[in-house]
């Protein structure tokens, strides 16, 4: 989610350009139901994307002062076969 709606926003970076903090991911989500709510304060830093309930309008409703991690994909590809085991002799059925 984003300010200005629940579009998400997508971005595809290098690996010598892409930094993840410890935080990154850290996901609260906080229970409108709760009898003891947690206030948005205690959690709201750097790198934390916090979810909730808007009652008014009955939307769910994300925050975070910076971009977060809410997904990430890593593709890896071999450039040559595999080279079979020098004591089988065969290639591994993984490889």
């Amino acid at each position: 989610m984003n300010h200005d709606g629940p579009t998400p926003i997508h971005g595809v970076l290098p690996k010598k350009d892409y930094h993840e903090s410890l935080l990154d991911g850290l996901n609260v989500f906080h229970n409108p139901g709760a009898a003891f709510p947690l206030p948005w304060d205690v959690f709201r830093a750097p790198w934390v994307a916090q979810f909730g309930w808007d009652a008014e309008s009955r939307l769910p409703y994300g925050e975070s002062n910076e971009p977060v991690l809410l997904q990430r994909t890593v593709i890896t590809g071999r450039l040559s076969p595999p080279e079979p085991d020098p004591v089988e002799g065969k290639v591994a059925a993984d490889g």
